[in-house]
């Protein structure tokens, strides 16, 4: 699939540090912007803007994934292509995001089938589109 995963967190750096190696995820893990890191806190975009910077990609590539409206609110103030809601953190119902996800996962496991589920509903119209199909770009896809 080609992810990157990032973190944005409000946490400081040594528990988030501390987390990611006790769930041996350091190798999975491609950047990160903590609380206690200088940027301002969420939903203010420059955190992510950073992160962006350091691993090499648009924002427009990017889905945030997080379980408040400070999260989703990262991705419309910065550009990202999507947000995920995630029901099984702080929040726990869809109406307590502001702004809206562009989708909602009841947990973070099912994010990655989700994200595969869309690249193929792009792929597939981007394919029909060079088809000269009279096929129209939904404004999200159906999954």
């Amino acid at each position: 699939m080609g992810l990157k995963v990032t973190i944005l967190t409000s946490d400081d750096r040594r528990s988030t540090e501390e987390i990611i190696r006790k769930m041996g995820l350091e190798d999975l893990v491609a950047a990160s912007v903590c609380g206690d890191d200088g940027f301002p806190g969420k939903p203010d975009p420059r955190g992510i803007m950073h992160i962006c910077d350091t691993v090499g990609v648009e924002p427009g590539e990017c889905w945030m994934v997080g379980d408040t409206g400070a999260d989703t609110g990262v991705a419309a103030e910065g550009g990202l292509a999507a947000s995920v809601g995630v029901l099984s953190g702080v929040s726990s119902e869809e109406s307590h995001f502001k702004p809206s996800p562009t989708f909602v996962a009841d947990t973070v496991a099912s994010v990655p089938d989700m994200v595969q589920a869309y690249n193929e509903r792009v792929y597939e119209i981007a394919a029909l589109e060079d088809e000269g199909s009279t096929a129209r770009r939904p404004r999200s896809p159906s999954m």
